[in-house]
């Protein structure tokens, strides 16, 4: 009651309070829930509106929600109560969970007061209040007029209008009396359809105005409700009353349908009219209107002309001509033949009255339409209609009407001569394009001039041609032979210093007209670039550029135009050029680097009159960004995380050019991007540092941007942001046993543990031994888990020891596990089966022991308790394994009851005669009641968390009425649940029998160790496994190998893409491959190691076909990356994997320098020999060839080139001396020209640091022995085994067994057996191989990839193959290569369909190498045909199952042991 705080309390006894001690109690109060909307928060008076608020519930351990106390967020609708002014109910509708808040829907109950107010709102939940974090306050307000939709209309009504008026509350539209809307007092026709509705939040009443006085007006609206008082609303100023526009001919939209675009004229004499078509702005002809076209022109006698209106059409709003159109077509008339221009006036009128009137213009101006007598010689155009004073420049003109014979001429007004036509053709020879068309084409002044036409100049043409043909519609004289397009060389002008024009007459004998064209003199200012389209493009793609340019000297050939682009002169189209602006093209070339490119452009005759643009290249291909490094870091932030990004910026880019923002709960921060680098792979390296987030995924977005006017290129990626683990951690040791010897190697892995940097950021304590961190030979920690190898310390005796494992400061966070010492002379427990049994009857146990250190062949030899168990019989003995059978009696002879509940009793085997317990076993055997349902074994123990795998549990007294349907397999309490995919039950006698079920294990969230257990629907039963299951978190996938490495990026290339530790795949569609960020197709996959579990992860070899053929793969280095479809996050990367090459360009095929490698030194200049294929037959000698290095810095001279017919060249060159280690890239140029250009990359190199330069073999046998000869260079002198080291791998201690050491001439020779490699699920592994000489580490050798290589499964052996049909005949069996560890449990074995009981199944040795079982054959048929027997492990499934064959036979008749003769 004192409310929140720390109060002190004690507890002592009444009868001795001074036996006291004290205590601190802390209380604290559930936080508030908060309001955090309201909408809408005000409403009428008379309720009812819909309103939706939304409440944040706080969540969490000291929460309401978390107590488990009344709250929002688990409230049934039912419980939710609000009340207004605390007395008035609410009516709640609904409640919905959005995100992290409660949304409710509910409507106010109407205010008791007539006037507005504000009142508090409660909630309450099962009728008790709850306090909010803040008052939430309603407003109860009056009805109002919201507004009038549009706010205004023509003062000449008709318009439609919409008046809303709000917090009516709810009303009937049909019921209200006197309803009346006015405007200024005048009332306004309501439309009580559809379109006028009511409702709790509005009223809507829809009417049509009747129009008044131009100004503001004011709204009234007025009604009676039955039985309620009157309403009477209004509002001032509401809507206004505006002028209706005079009517407009939009002089744009003329148009004679019958003439080219811009041929706006019509012919004096046609007499049937030309057709004229226009539109009108403002006008709505209304019912009863006539519309009069008149064309008004002014030079002639008549000056008016009535036209024919063909039709007219009027569209949108005929009640408010604002929004009104009407399109009119008329025929004009015939008018005085002479030439000129006129105007077009439209009369609107109802009956004789005159409503309106428009006119295109005043009628003593030129109007917009051309009336023009074409029967006399006319030029019909002339393009271009420029030139420049130097001359030259060639003009083509279309004319009419020239009807005598002869040439063609032309007199320039400034010249005192005329000049004779280049040529001319009739406009019947260009439309047919002839051997007249042909001929002038190609004839001298005029084939340059059409060979270099640009698009522009030649659009420019086809108009004169259009408007030429135009003429001959309205004379029946004209035709297009005897309409001619004349040519002429336009002369030089001097004296010109500002845009001129001179009269043109065109003369064929006594026929003449005139053009004018404008001379334009060239500026002596630079030019100015207006546009450049576009302005950037892509580095491997060949595109047209157009530059529009100002104040450029008119120009008409390419030869009149200089453009550099970049460091390369390049030739331009003119694609039109006027005074106003030139139009030029030029083409972009394939680049091997992005960037800008600097474009310079000037007439060849004056380079001060230039303009200069940047032109940008860009990579096309989208940004990338590999796996981030780590992936996954702690939420409390300040951790480092590098990326390398690809097609993100170029050799300049700067940290402040990237934005980097990471996501996490909803809450986006920003870090900056640190140690920016570009390397010469085009690749950016950076770091940043992580902020504070929220467990769980983040997005990571990486933006770059060169500038503001670059476009931005981002990519997203995801950080696992994790919490850091609290509590104890979870540990597991492998193995989890050993000898008091000690020299035992453990893996230890812990998982909930704060990732540490290595060895000495840890405690490892052995029981009371601390381990030292150098005897840590192995620390693997990342957020996920850690993985600590050492070995164990030899003890006194056997027993268990307490192992745990923290970090320096952290025990709390510790990781503990159990390891039991073993003495070297204790006999050991291998296996029993079964594990339980009927309880009710005697059951037969099989045991396996190890270690006995005797060959027993009698009972007598043991003592076995309880001693009501007996020892059934010895199969097999010797003094390293003892099998044998136990007879345990019923629970009613071992203890003396019959069993309602299971219970386990401890079974102890001891060899006579033995001093204390070391050749004693013991297990565990469990009773269960009379038919109750038990789980004998189950296979597989452990899965990763990924599921998939296929588990078989075999249960005892299932009811043969269950179906599968009813079976479910249990993961732990609250864990996943699988259901059966198949159920099998004997064919035995009784209700019940002896069942297999299988079930796909399915997936979870985090590593964890379970006890799954059996349930039946229906009758409500369940059974424990056994054994506990392990949940392991899955590895990710690796790619071992491509091969090929390159491909052609215009035709498919297959490719076998080996993957290790990749997750399980049942069809071709599971496997994803992208090369270079292109999806390639997977056509075919097999498996490493087939007798794996194809759900199980292992090593996969997939066939693709690498992509090509398209703007996404062009000739370059890309990675390669590879994930599941289903799991996408088990992603791998391989960096510059793969090279694309063009078989039609050059592309290089071998690179060959020291050590047959693309290896130089670093110190002196090396020789290189370079093969390059389809390089251009042209090329000639060393002259033709350019090499260059570092981007074009470095020149290096070809030293010799040979070329084969087929294009394949070898060059020879000298690589230059360097200062850094590391690849360059080389580029080679043929021809001079881009297109014919490769690069490779060398590799320097410094003498002084050892390589390997042969390792023979490369790849051997997984459990090591096998002898590899490794030579190397610059190694130093050795003569003994123990002077090197050769390490197999990054981590571990995988070391070689050196043989051999030899040294001679600078050549050091090494011979060594490799060690036992863990290859794991893949099949295979391949790992980097290091020579180091002992004395002198830091000369350790570069490293060689050797491959580690599980054999493929084989049945060695299987004998006898022929037994007596009754049955048990004892088999042995060999199996190489069978997975180590096997038990009888997860071996299967199957006589054609009959599958032997595990008992029945004893495995007396499993190694990785080889694995021993003895198998008793079930009875059989008679048959000369033998029975195909299959052997497989459970994990791996029977589809991967050995195959033997074995005969029944009746022993009962004489058998052929031997055949006869």
């Amino acid at each position: 009651g004192n409310g929140p705080g720390d109060v002190n309390g004690k507890i002592f006894v009444a009868a001795y309070p001074t036996k006291s001690f004290d205590l601190q109690f802390q209380y604290f109060a559930y936080p508030a829930p908060t309001v955090t909307l309201m909408t809408p928060s005000a409403g009428p008076l008379g309720g009812g509106n819909r309103v939706r608020v939304e409440i944040l519930e706080p969540r969490g351990q000291e929460t309401r929600q978390g107590a488990g106390i009344t709250n929002f967020l688990d409230a049934s609708l039912s419980s939710i109560g609000i009340a207004f002014n605390r007395t008035l109910t609410a009516n709640v509708l609904s409640k919905d969970l959005i995100g992290l808040s409660v949304s409710i829907i509910f409507r106010p109950p109407a205010s008791p007061n007539a006037d507005d107010e504000f009142v508090p709102v409660t909630f309450t939940l099962n009728g008790a209040v709850i306090a909010m974090s803040s008052p939430v306050i309603y407003k109860y307000r009056g009805a109002f007029i919201d507004t009038v939709v549009p706010r205004d209309g023509l003062t000449t009504g008709g318009a439609t209008v919409t008046v809303i008026v709000r917090d009516l509350g709810t009303i009937n539209l049909n019921t209200i009396q006197n309803l009346q809307l006015t405007f200024n007092g005048i009332a306004q026709t309501i439309d009580f359809g559809a379109s006028s509705v009511a409702s709790a939040e509005q009223t809507i009443l829809t009417a049509t105005t009747t129009g008044g006085a131009r100004g503001p007006v004011d709204v009234r609206v007025t009604f009676d409700r039955p039985g309620a008082a009157s309403i009477a609303l209004f509002a001032p100023a509401l809507f206004t009353y505006i002028l209706p526009p005079p009517m407009e001919i939009v002089t744009s939209s003329i148009r004679v349908p019958s003439r080219a675009a811009g041929q706006v004229w019509v012919a004096t004499t046609a007499s049937g009219g030309t057709e004229v078509t226009f539109d009108i702005k403002y006008l709505y002809v209304q019912a009863g209107q006539t519309l009069t076209v008149q064309f008004y022109v002014p030079y002639t006698t008549t000056n008016t002309y009535t036209g024919t209106v063909n039709s007219y059409r009027s569209t949108g709003n005929a009640n408010d001509v604002r929004f009104a159109q009407t399109s009119v077509s008329v025929n004009a008339p015939a008018t005085d033949p002479r030439t000129g221009f006129g105007h077009i006036l439209v009369i609107v009128r109802t009956g004789s009255t005159e409503n309106a009137r428009a006119v295109t213009g005043g009628t003593s101006t030129q109007g917009p339409l051309e009336f023009r007598d074409i029967r006399v010689p006319l030029v019909a155009g002339a393009a271009p209609s420029e030139g420049s004073p130097i001359g030259g420049q060639i003009v083509m003109v279309g004319v009419t009407g020239y009807r005598t014979s002869g040439s063609f001429t032309a007199r320039f007004a400034s010249q005192s001569s005329d000049t004779s036509a280049l040529g001319f053709m009739s406009v019947a020879d260009w439309d047919a394009q002839n051997d007249a068309y042909e001929t002038l084409k190609g004839s001298a002044g005029l084939d340059v001039f059409f060979s270099t036409l640009g698009s522009g100049t030649q659009a420019a043409l086809d108009g004169v041609v259009a408007a030429t043909k135009t003429q001959l519609e309205a004379d029946a004289s004209l035709t297009t032979a005897n309409s001619y397009l004349v040519f002429f060389a336009v002369p030089a002008k001097s004296g010109v210093t500002a845009p001129t024009g001179e009269t043109v007459t065109v003369k064929r004998v006594t026929s003449s007209s005139t053009f004018t064209i404008r001379y334009i003199p060239d500026p002596t200012t630079p030019a100015v670039l207006q546009s450049l389209v576009p302005a950037s493009g892509s580095q491997s793609l060949i595109q047209t550029i157009t530059l529009k340019i100002t104040n450029f000297a008119i120009v008409v050939y390419p030869s009149d135009v200089t453009v550099t682009f970049g460091s390369r002169s390049v030739s331009a189209i003119v694609v039109s050029s006027t005074s106003a602006n030139t139009q030029l093209a030029i083409l972009t070339s394939v680049q091997t680097l992005p960037g800008v490119r600097t474009i310079v452009a000037y007439p060849t005759r004056n380079s001060n009159n230039s303009v200069s643009a940047r032109y940008e290249y860009l990579d096309n291909r989208p940004p990338q960004v590999g796996p981030l490094a780590p992936d996954s870091v702690y939420a409390e932030g300040g951790y480092t995380v590098n990326a390398v990004l690809t097609n993100f910026g170029d050799a300049a880019i700067v940290p402040a050019q990237i934005t980097i923002s990471l996501l996490s709960n909803g809450v986006t921060t920003t870090t900056p991007a640190l140690n920016v680098v570009y390397n010469f792979k085009a690749e950016v390296s950076l770091s940043f540092v992580t902020r504070a987030g929220v467990a769980g995924q983040t997005l990571v977005t990486f933006a770059y941007r060169k500038d503001a006017t670059s476009p931005v290129k981002s990519v997203v990626t995801s950080l696992t942001y994790l919490a850091v683990p609290t509590g104890p951690a979870t540990m597991t040791l492998n193995p989890t046993t050993g000898f008091t010897s000690g020299g035992q190697s453990i893996l230890a892995q812990i998982t909930n543990f704060k990732k540490v940097n290595g060895a000495a950021d840890l405690v490892v304590m052995f029981g009371s031994v601390r381990l030292s961190s150098s005897s840590l030979t192995q620390v693997q920690s990342t957020t996920q888990s850690t993985l600590v190898s050492f070995t164990t310390p030899a003890r006194t005796s056997g027993g268990t020891v307490s192992v745990q494992i923290y970090a320096t400061g952290r025990q709390a966070n510790a990781g503990t596990a159990n390891y039991v010492y073993v003495d070297n002379n204790q006999a050991q427990l291998i296996y029993r089966t079964p594990t339980g049994g009927n309880a009710a009857e005697r059951t037969e146990v099989g045991v396996g022991i190890r270690n006995l250190g005797a060959v027993v062949s009698s009972a007598d030899a043991f003592i076995v308790s309880p001693t009501q168990v007996t020892i059934a019989s010895i199969a097999d003995s010797t003094a390293q394994t003892t099998n044998l059978f136990l007879n345990i009696p019923s629970s009613l002879v071992v203890l003396g009851r019959i069993l309602t509940q299971q219970q386990s009793i401890t079974v102890t085997i001891q060899l006579s005669g033995s001093a204390g317990t070391l050749k004693t076993v013991s297990f565990q055997y469990t009773y269960f009641p009379a038919g109750a349902l038990w789980v004998d074994f189950s296979s597989p123990t452990r899965a990763y968390t990924d599921g998939g795998l296929t588990m078989e549990v075999q249960l005892e007294n299932l009811p043969k009425t269950v179906q599968m349907s009813q079976v479910q397999i249990v993961f732990g309490d609250g864990g996943p649940v699988a259901n059966a995919t198949s159920l099998q039950i004997d064919a035995s006698e009784g209700d019940v029998a002896t069942a297999t079920v299988t079930a796909i294990v399915p997936a979870t969230e985090n590593a964890a160790v379970v006890t799954p257990f059996v349930r039946v629907l229906g009758l409500g039963v369940t059974a424990p496994f056994q054994e506990a299951f392990t949940y392991q978190e899955p590895p990710f996938p690796v790619i071992q190998e491509i091969f090929p490495s390159r491909g052609d990026v215009d035709s498919l290339t297959a490719v076998s893409v080996t993957l290790g530790l990749f997750p399980a795949v049942t069809r071709l569609t599971d496997i994803v491959i992208f090369i270079g960020g292109v999806a390639a197709e997977v056509t075919s996959f097999s498996r490493l190691n087939p007798a794996l579990d194809p759900r199980d992860v292992q090593g996969i070899r997939a066939n693709i076909k690498a992509p090509c053929c398209s703007n996404g793969t062009v000739p370059g280095i890309v990675d390669t990356s590879a994930y599941h479809r289903f799991y996408e996050f088990r992603s791998v990367l391989k960096a510059d994997s793969f090279t694309y090459f063009s078989s039609l360009l050059p592309n290089v095929v071998s690179v060959i320098a020291d050590y047959n490698e693309n290896r130089v030194k670093k110190s002196e200049q090396t020789l290189v020999r370079v093969v390059i294929q389809a390089v251009p037959l042209q090329v000639n000698g060393v002259e033709d060839v350019a090499i260059t290095m570092d981007s074009g810095g470095t020149v290096l001279p070809a030293l010799s080139l040979s070329i084969t017919s087929a294009g394949v060249a070898t060059i020879r060159f000298l690589a230059p001396t360097s200062n850094v280690d590391g690849a360059k890239v080389v580029r080679v140029q043929f021809l001079s020209n881009s297109a014919y250009t490769t690069t490779f990359e060398i590799f320097y190199y410094d003498v002084a640091t050892p390589v390997i330069t042969q390792l023979a073999p490369s790849s051997g046998n997984y459990l090591g022995g096998t002898q590899v000869s490794v030579t190397l260079a610059n190694f130093p002198e050795i003569s003994a085994t123990s002077d090197v080291t050769a390490r197999f791998g990054n981590t571990g201690a995988y070391f070689g067994d050196i043989k051999q050491v030899s040294s001679n001439n600078g050549v050091t020779v090494v011979v060594l057996l490799t060690p036992a490699y863990d290859v794991g699920s893949a099949g295979s592994a391949l790992v980097p191989l290091q020579i180091t000489p002992v004395a002198q580490v830091n000369l350790a050798s570069t490293t060689q990839n050797f491959q580690f290589i599980r054999p493929e499964v084989v049945l060695a052996s299987f004998s006898p193959t022929r037994g007596v049909y009754t049955g048990g005949t004892v088999i042995n069996a060999i199996i190489n290569n069978f997975p180590e560890g096997s038990t009888p449990g997860t071996v299967k074995v199957k006589f054609g369909n009959t599958l032997v009981a595990a008992q029945n199944v004893t495995v007396p040795l499993s190694t990785r190498a080889s694995t021993q079982l003895r198998i008793v054959a079930p009875p059989g048929t008679i048959s000369t045909t033998p029975v195909q027997v299959k052997i497989w492990n459970s994990a791996s499934g029977e589809a991967s199952a050995l195959l033997a064959s074995f005969q029944y036979f009746d022993d009962r008749a004489i058998q052929t042991v031997e055949p006869l003769p």
